[in-house]
């Protein structure tokens, strides 16, 4: 990039300064596999993780979404049991 460019990226110019808007996590939409189980408590340290309860079969597990994704697609993992009640076609 040429001077003039990377002085107003670098906001070196106070007539030429960027602003950035950063969106905290807590008003981010919330992933949309949530609304298939119900969250029990509150967050349980780092991660995203909670404890959760399956609306279709009732499997109770502490993880992330991406535990719920793999419990509903009834991915094979070591820590998290498969939906027995979901079909996945």
């Amino acid at each position: 990039a040429d001077r003039d460019t990377q002085d107003r990226t670098l906001g070196d110019r106070p007539e030429t300064k960027t602003h950035h808007t950063i969106v905290p996590r807590n008003d981010m939409a919330p992933d949309p596999y949530w609304r298939y189980v119900k969250k029990i408590g509150d967050y349980s340290g780092g991660g995203g993780s909670r404890k959760w309860k399956c609306n279709f079969c009732g499997y109770e597990k502490t993880g992330s979404v991406t535990r719920v994704k793999d419990h509903l697609a009834r991915v094979p993992c070591r820590d998290t049991g498969p939906c027995k009640e979901v079909l996945v076609q």
